[in-house]
Protein backbone atom coordinates (compact mmCIF):
# COMPACT_ATOMS: atom_id res chain seq x y z
CA UNK A 1 0.00 0.00 0.00
CA UNK A 2 3.00 2.29 0.25
CA UNK A 3 3.58 2.31 -3.50
CA UNK A 4 2.49 5.68 -4.89
CA UNK A 5 0.65 4.06 -7.80
CA UNK A 6 -1.38 1.85 -5.45
CA UNK A 7 -2.17 4.76 -3.14
CA UNK A 8 -3.31 6.86 -6.11
CA UNK A 9 -5.46 4.02 -7.47
CA UNK A 10 -7.12 3.35 -4.11
CA UNK A 11 -7.71 7.04 -3.53
CA UNK A 12 -9.24 7.80 -6.94
CA UNK A 13 -10.74 4.48 -8.12
CA UNK A 14 -12.02 1.24 -6.59
CA UNK A 15 -9.61 -1.39 -5.29
CA UNK A 16 -11.06 -4.60 -3.84
CA UNK A 17 -8.53 -6.59 -1.81
CA UNK A 18 -8.98 -10.06 -0.28
CA UNK A 19 -6.29 -11.35 2.08
CA UNK A 20 -5.80 -14.75 3.67
CA UNK A 21 -5.18 -15.17 7.40
CA UNK A 22 -3.97 -18.78 7.47
CA UNK A 23 -0.37 -18.30 8.56
CA UNK A 24 1.69 -15.10 8.55
CA UNK A 25 -1.03 -12.43 8.80
CA UNK A 26 -0.90 -10.71 12.21
CA UNK A 27 -2.91 -8.20 14.21
CA UNK A 28 -0.48 -5.48 13.13
CA UNK A 29 -1.09 -6.32 9.46
CA UNK A 30 -4.86 -6.17 9.96
CA UNK A 31 -4.59 -2.83 11.73
CA UNK A 32 -2.40 -1.45 8.95
CA UNK A 33 -4.96 -2.49 6.32
CA UNK A 34 -7.74 -1.00 8.43
CA UNK A 35 -5.86 2.30 8.60
CA UNK A 36 -5.31 2.21 4.83
CA UNK A 37 -9.03 1.59 4.26
CA UNK A 38 -9.92 4.62 6.37
CA UNK A 39 -7.39 6.79 4.52
CA UNK A 40 -8.04 5.62 0.96
CA UNK A 41 -11.68 6.08 -0.03
CA UNK A 42 -11.65 3.50 -2.84
CA UNK A 43 -10.03 0.67 -0.86
CA UNK A 44 -12.16 -2.23 0.38
CA UNK A 45 -10.45 -5.09 2.27
CA UNK A 46 -11.89 -8.41 3.41
CA UNK A 47 -10.27 -11.40 5.06
CA UNK A 48 -10.85 -14.92 3.75
CA UNK A 49 -11.45 -17.11 6.80
CA UNK A 50 -12.11 -20.79 6.19
CA UNK A 51 -12.27 -23.88 8.41
CA UNK A 52 -10.07 -26.28 6.43
CA UNK A 53 -7.25 -26.89 8.90
CA UNK A 54 -4.81 -28.32 6.35
CA UNK A 55 -5.43 -25.80 3.57
CA UNK A 56 -4.12 -22.33 2.75
CA UNK A 57 -5.85 -19.52 0.92
CA UNK A 58 -2.97 -18.84 -1.42
CA UNK A 59 -3.96 -17.27 -4.79
CA UNK A 60 -1.84 -14.34 -5.93
CA UNK A 61 -3.31 -12.40 -8.81
CA UNK A 62 -4.65 -8.96 -9.67
CA UNK A 63 -7.10 -7.83 -12.31
CA UNK A 64 -7.22 -4.19 -13.41
CA UNK A 65 -9.57 -2.72 -15.96
CA UNK A 66 -10.74 0.54 -17.42
CA UNK A 67 -13.69 0.37 -19.73
CA UNK A 68 -13.85 -2.78 -21.84
CA UNK A 69 -10.21 -3.91 -21.61
CA UNK A 70 -7.99 -4.92 -18.75
CA UNK A 71 -4.83 -6.58 -17.45
CA UNK A 72 -4.36 -9.78 -15.45
CA UNK A 73 -1.18 -10.09 -13.33
CA UNK A 74 -0.47 -13.56 -11.96
CA UNK A 75 2.57 -14.17 -9.75
CA UNK A 76 4.28 -16.83 -7.72
CA UNK A 77 5.22 -14.41 -4.94
CA UNK A 78 2.94 -13.05 -2.24
CA UNK A 79 1.84 -9.50 -2.94
CA UNK A 80 4.07 -8.11 -0.21
CA UNK A 81 7.50 -6.48 -0.27
CA UNK A 82 9.18 -9.64 1.00
CA UNK A 83 7.06 -11.91 -1.18
CA UNK A 84 8.03 -9.97 -4.29
CA UNK A 85 11.72 -10.33 -3.51
CA UNK A 86 12.56 -7.03 -1.84
CA UNK A 87 14.29 -6.96 1.51
CA UNK A 88 15.18 -4.23 3.96
CA UNK A 89 17.30 -1.42 2.48
CA UNK A 90 20.26 -2.52 4.58
CA UNK A 91 20.31 -6.00 3.07
CA UNK A 92 22.91 -6.75 0.45
CA UNK A 93 20.74 -8.80 -1.88
CA UNK A 94 17.14 -9.52 -2.81
CA UNK A 95 15.20 -12.05 -0.81
CA UNK A 96 13.39 -14.29 -3.29
CA UNK A 97 13.38 -15.38 -6.87
CA UNK A 98 9.82 -14.94 -8.05
CA UNK A 99 8.04 -14.91 -11.38
CA UNK A 100 4.87 -13.29 -12.68
CA UNK A 101 3.01 -12.97 -15.93
CA UNK A 102 1.13 -10.02 -17.40
CA UNK A 103 -1.82 -10.86 -19.66
CA UNK A 104 -3.64 -8.19 -21.62
CA UNK A 105 -7.37 -8.89 -21.71
CA UNK A 106 -9.73 -7.99 -24.52
CA UNK A 107 -13.37 -7.30 -23.76
CA UNK A 108 -14.39 -10.96 -24.14
CA UNK A 109 -11.74 -12.39 -21.81
CA UNK A 110 -12.15 -9.56 -19.31
CA UNK A 111 -15.89 -10.26 -19.13
CA UNK A 112 -15.19 -13.97 -18.52
CA UNK A 113 -12.71 -13.30 -15.73
CA UNK A 114 -14.94 -10.72 -14.06
CA UNK A 115 -17.88 -13.10 -14.23
CA UNK A 116 -15.83 -15.93 -12.70
CA UNK A 117 -14.60 -13.66 -9.92
CA UNK A 118 -18.04 -12.27 -9.12
CA UNK A 119 -19.50 -15.79 -9.04
CA UNK A 120 -16.74 -16.97 -6.72
CA UNK A 121 -17.10 -13.93 -4.47
CA UNK A 122 -20.87 -14.32 -4.23
CA UNK A 123 -20.41 -17.95 -3.20
CA UNK A 124 -17.87 -17.05 -0.48
CA UNK A 125 -20.18 -14.35 0.86
CA UNK A 126 -23.04 -16.86 0.88
CA UNK A 127 -20.84 -19.29 2.84
CA UNK A 128 -19.78 -16.47 5.24
CA UNK A 129 -16.09 -16.90 4.40
CA UNK A 130 -15.42 -13.23 3.57
CA UNK A 131 -15.10 -11.32 6.83
CA UNK A 132 -14.40 -7.74 7.88
CA UNK A 133 -10.92 -7.20 9.28
CA UNK A 134 -12.24 -6.68 12.82
CA UNK A 135 -14.24 -9.91 12.84
CA UNK A 136 -13.50 -11.84 16.08
CA UNK A 137 -12.59 -14.99 14.16
CA UNK A 138 -10.14 -13.07 11.96
CA UNK A 139 -8.49 -11.43 14.98
CA UNK A 140 -8.28 -14.79 16.77
CA UNK A 141 -6.52 -16.33 13.77
CA UNK A 142 -4.05 -13.44 13.61
CA UNK A 143 -3.23 -13.81 17.32
CA UNK A 144 -2.66 -17.54 16.85
CA UNK A 145 -0.39 -16.86 13.86
CA UNK A 146 1.84 -14.70 16.05
CA UNK A 147 1.81 -17.21 18.90
CA UNK A 148 2.98 -19.99 16.61
CA UNK A 149 6.07 -18.04 15.64
CA UNK A 150 5.27 -17.48 11.98
CA UNK A 151 5.84 -13.86 12.78
CA UNK A 152 8.33 -12.45 15.24
CA UNK A 153 8.84 -8.72 15.97
CA UNK A 154 11.99 -7.60 14.19
CA UNK A 155 15.02 -6.96 16.34
CA UNK A 156 17.98 -4.84 15.24
CA UNK A 157 20.54 -7.08 13.58
CA UNK A 158 23.80 -7.31 15.56
CA UNK A 159 27.00 -6.31 13.75
CA UNK A 160 28.47 -9.17 11.76
CA UNK A 161 31.63 -10.59 13.34
CA UNK A 162 34.76 -11.13 11.25
CA UNK A 163 34.80 -14.34 9.24
CA UNK A 164 36.43 -17.09 11.36
CA UNK A 165 39.54 -18.76 10.05
CA UNK A 166 38.03 -22.19 10.69
CA UNK A 167 34.41 -23.24 10.17
CA UNK A 168 32.27 -22.86 13.28
CA UNK A 169 29.47 -25.26 14.25
CA UNK A 170 26.00 -24.18 13.25
CA UNK A 171 24.03 -22.65 16.10
CA UNK A 172 21.09 -24.86 17.12
CA UNK A 173 17.59 -23.53 16.71
CA UNK A 174 16.01 -21.89 19.74
CA UNK A 175 14.59 -24.35 22.21
CA UNK A 176 11.13 -24.02 23.69
CA UNK A 177 12.64 -22.79 26.96
CA UNK A 178 14.69 -20.14 25.15
CA UNK A 179 11.58 -18.88 23.34
CA UNK A 180 9.74 -18.59 26.66
CA UNK A 181 12.66 -16.74 28.24
CA UNK A 182 12.43 -14.15 25.44
CA UNK A 183 8.66 -13.71 25.87
CA UNK A 184 7.52 -11.00 28.32
CA UNK A 185 4.74 -11.80 30.79
CA UNK A 186 2.95 -9.59 33.28
CA UNK A 187 1.06 -10.55 36.45
CA UNK A 188 -1.14 -8.12 38.38
CA UNK A 189 -3.78 -8.15 41.09
CA UNK A 190 -7.11 -6.55 40.21
CA UNK A 191 -8.84 -4.16 42.63
CA UNK A 192 -12.54 -4.41 43.40
CA UNK A 193 -13.42 -1.08 41.80
CA UNK A 194 -17.13 -0.45 41.52
CA UNK A 195 -19.73 -2.37 39.52
CA UNK A 196 -17.22 -2.81 36.68
CA UNK A 197 -14.46 -4.51 38.59
CA UNK A 198 -12.92 -6.31 35.62
CA UNK A 199 -10.32 -3.69 34.92
CA UNK A 200 -6.66 -4.47 35.24
CA UNK A 201 -4.99 -1.46 36.84
CA UNK A 202 -1.39 -0.67 35.88
CA UNK A 203 1.11 1.77 37.23
CA UNK A 204 2.04 4.07 34.36
CA UNK A 205 5.65 2.88 34.17
CA UNK A 206 4.61 -0.80 34.15
CA UNK A 207 1.97 -0.21 31.51
CA UNK A 208 4.26 1.74 29.19
CA UNK A 209 7.10 -0.74 29.59
CA UNK A 210 5.05 -3.90 29.05
CA UNK A 211 2.37 -2.90 26.56
CA UNK A 212 4.63 -0.54 24.63
CA UNK A 213 2.61 2.68 24.92
CA UNK A 214 3.81 6.12 25.79
CA UNK A 215 1.66 7.80 28.40
CA UNK A 216 1.08 10.91 26.32
CA UNK A 217 -2.17 12.85 26.19
CA UNK A 218 -4.47 11.81 23.39
CA UNK A 219 -3.08 8.29 23.00
CA UNK A 220 -5.62 6.44 20.84
CA UNK A 221 -3.80 3.25 19.90
CA UNK A 222 -5.36 -0.06 20.86
CA UNK A 223 -4.09 -3.45 21.87
CA UNK A 224 -5.85 -6.75 21.15
CA UNK A 225 -6.21 -9.21 24.01
CA UNK A 226 -7.74 -12.68 24.12
CA UNK A 227 -8.69 -14.58 27.27
CA UNK A 228 -7.83 -18.19 27.89
CA UNK A 229 -9.22 -20.27 30.74
CA UNK A 230 -7.07 -22.73 32.71
CA UNK A 231 -8.76 -25.55 30.77
CA UNK A 232 -7.44 -24.06 27.50
CA UNK A 233 -10.74 -22.66 26.16
CA UNK A 234 -10.38 -19.36 24.33
CA UNK A 235 -12.59 -16.29 24.46
CA UNK A 236 -13.20 -13.83 21.65
CA UNK A 237 -10.47 -11.24 20.94
CA UNK A 238 -11.06 -7.86 22.57
CA UNK A 239 -9.89 -4.50 21.20
CA UNK A 240 -8.90 -2.36 24.15
CA UNK A 241 -7.68 1.25 24.21
CA UNK A 242 -5.56 2.32 27.18
CA UNK A 243 -7.66 4.30 29.67
CA UNK A 244 -5.79 6.89 31.71
CA UNK A 245 -7.36 7.52 35.12
CA UNK A 246 -7.06 10.39 37.57
CA UNK A 247 -4.26 8.69 39.49
CA UNK A 248 -2.23 8.72 36.21
CA UNK A 249 -2.40 4.93 36.13
CA UNK A 250 -3.81 2.98 33.18
CA UNK A 251 -6.64 0.49 33.02
CA UNK A 252 -7.70 -2.14 30.52
CA UNK A 253 -11.09 -3.79 30.78
CA UNK A 254 -11.06 -7.59 30.76
CA UNK A 255 -14.05 -9.20 29.09
CA UNK A 256 -13.48 -12.48 30.93
CA UNK A 257 -14.44 -10.78 34.21
CA UNK A 258 -18.09 -10.62 33.12
CA UNK A 259 -18.39 -14.32 33.95
CA UNK A 260 -17.39 -13.88 37.60
CA UNK A 261 -18.32 -12.04 40.77
CA UNK A 262 -15.45 -10.26 42.47
CA UNK A 263 -14.20 -12.33 45.37
CA UNK A 264 -11.46 -12.27 48.01
CA UNK A 265 -10.26 -14.72 50.67
CA UNK A 266 -9.69 -14.36 54.39
CA UNK A 267 -6.04 -13.72 53.52
CA UNK A 268 -7.17 -10.84 51.26
CA UNK A 269 -6.14 -12.68 48.09
CA UNK A 270 -7.49 -10.90 44.98
CA UNK A 271 -8.25 -11.93 41.40
CA UNK A 272 -5.11 -12.04 39.25
CA UNK A 273 -4.63 -11.29 35.57
CA UNK A 274 -1.73 -12.98 33.79
CA UNK A 275 -0.71 -11.54 30.40
CA UNK A 276 1.64 -13.11 27.83
CA UNK A 277 2.73 -11.17 24.75
CA UNK A 278 2.29 -13.01 21.45
CA UNK A 279 2.81 -10.06 19.06
CA UNK A 280 3.76 -6.40 19.06
CA UNK A 281 0.25 -5.38 20.11
CA UNK A 282 -1.41 -8.75 20.75
CA UNK A 283 -1.63 -10.52 24.12
CA UNK A 284 -3.31 -13.54 25.63
CA UNK A 285 -4.39 -13.38 29.24
CA UNK A 286 -5.72 -15.68 31.92
CA UNK A 287 -7.99 -14.35 34.66
CA UNK A 288 -7.58 -16.39 37.84
CA UNK A 289 -10.08 -16.04 40.68
CA UNK A 290 -9.05 -16.86 44.29
CA UNK A 291 -11.22 -19.98 44.09
CA UNK A 292 -9.25 -21.33 41.10
CA UNK A 293 -6.75 -24.04 42.11
CA UNK A 294 -4.12 -22.39 39.90
CA UNK A 295 -4.45 -19.06 41.70
CA UNK A 296 -1.99 -20.11 44.43
CA UNK A 297 0.70 -20.97 41.88
CA UNK A 298 0.54 -17.59 40.16
CA UNK A 299 0.13 -15.72 43.45
CA UNK A 300 3.60 -16.98 44.42
CA UNK A 301 5.06 -14.95 41.53
CA UNK A 302 3.98 -11.64 43.07
CA UNK A 303 6.08 -9.74 45.60
CA UNK A 304 5.03 -9.99 49.25
CA UNK A 305 2.53 -7.53 50.69
CA UNK A 306 4.07 -4.43 52.20
CA UNK A 307 3.21 -2.73 55.45
CA UNK A 308 0.44 -0.17 55.66
CA UNK A 309 -2.19 0.46 52.99
CA UNK A 310 -3.10 -2.54 50.84
CA UNK A 311 -1.77 -1.91 47.34
CA UNK A 312 -2.33 -4.02 44.24
CA UNK A 313 0.80 -5.95 43.38
CA UNK A 314 2.26 -6.53 39.93
CA UNK A 315 5.38 -7.96 38.35
CA UNK A 316 6.93 -8.28 34.91
CA UNK A 317 8.88 -11.45 34.15
CA UNK A 318 9.53 -13.86 31.31
CA UNK A 319 7.08 -16.57 30.30
CA UNK A 320 9.52 -19.27 31.36
CA UNK A 321 9.10 -18.15 34.99
CA UNK A 322 5.33 -18.43 34.58
CA UNK A 323 5.64 -21.89 33.08
CA UNK A 324 7.91 -22.99 35.93
CA UNK A 325 5.43 -21.73 38.54
CA UNK A 326 2.41 -23.16 36.71
CA UNK A 327 3.54 -26.34 34.90
CA UNK A 328 -0.01 -27.28 33.86
CA UNK A 329 -0.74 -23.87 32.27
CA UNK A 330 -2.59 -24.15 28.92
CA UNK A 331 -0.18 -24.52 26.00
CA UNK A 332 -1.97 -21.89 23.93
CA UNK A 333 -1.11 -19.22 26.48
CA UNK A 334 2.53 -19.33 25.36
CA UNK A 335 4.31 -18.80 22.04
CA UNK A 336 5.70 -21.70 20.06
CA UNK A 337 7.91 -22.04 17.00
CA UNK A 338 6.33 -23.89 14.10
CA UNK A 339 7.71 -24.55 10.65
CA UNK A 340 5.30 -22.63 8.45
CA UNK A 341 3.67 -24.29 5.51
CA UNK A 342 4.78 -22.82 2.18
CA UNK A 343 3.58 -19.22 2.11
Amino acid sequence: MEQSSIRRLAAEKQLDLIVGVDAVTTVEALEYLTECSARLSGLTVHAFLHTNARSLFHPKFSVFWTGASGTLITGSGNLTQAGLGRMEPTEASIGNWEAFTVTELDSTNLAKIRDQYETWRAQQESDSLLKPLDDPGVLARAIENARLGWYRPKQPAPPKPPEPETPQPTQPEATAAEILRETPAFVCEIPSGSTRWGQANFHAEDFEAYFGFEGRTGETAEIVIQSIRPDGSLGDPERRPPVRVQSRNFRIELGAARDFTYDTTENDDRPIALFVRVGNRAFRYCLLMPSDPQHTEILALLPPLGEGRRLMRSRTMDAQAVKAAWPSAPTKLFPEDRDPTEV
